[in-house]
């Protein structure tokens, strides 16, 4: 019994002996692997496109805090006007004194940030952010999978 060769077996001579000629001319390159990330931890930290998942989990554990943070921490009633008075007056003493500062922007914005971590309200709402990417991501697996939730 014979095998029938490919097209791609199908080589001249002429061919095999002109490739390993060019083969024995240029030697291997050496090309640097990239580095690639040793975690999970490091790959998420390196990617840029984040899914809602991703993103849940960044404003839930920031790395470094900012005034933005305490929207997703959690916020004390009794201590709600002291904070807004203490973030205000830190950014007013943090601005540039050549130039004009808008002391109801400053307290707007900063009531706004307060307001939302009342309570450990933005917590709530990345928690409830994070529950439904997960929710769409098993109905997606379903769906491709050809079953109905």
């Amino acid at each position: 019994m014979t095998q029938e060769k490919k097209p791609q077996d199908k080589a001249t001579d002429d061919q095999k002996r002109a490739f390993n000629q060019l083969s024995q001319f240029a030697p291997p390159r050496k090309v640097e692997q990239p580095t690639q990330p040793t975690t999970l931890k490091e790959a998420m930290e390196l990617s840029e496109d984040l899914t809602d998942f991703q993103s849940a989990i960044r404003l839930l554990n920031p790395k470094m805090l900012d005034e933005n943070s305490v929207m997703i921490g959690r916020i004390d009633p009794g201590i709600f006007l002291a904070g807004l008075h203490l973030m205000s007056v830190n950014e007013i003493m943090q601005s540039d004194p050549e130039k004009e500062i808008d002391v109801s922007q400053i307290y707007f914005n900063n009531y706004v940030r307060l307001s939302i971590g009342l309570d450990g309200k933005g917590r709530v709402d990345t928690a409830e952010l994070l529950g439904a990417a997960r929710e769409e991501k098993k109905a997606r697996e379903l769906l491709s999978m050809g079953r109905m939730p």
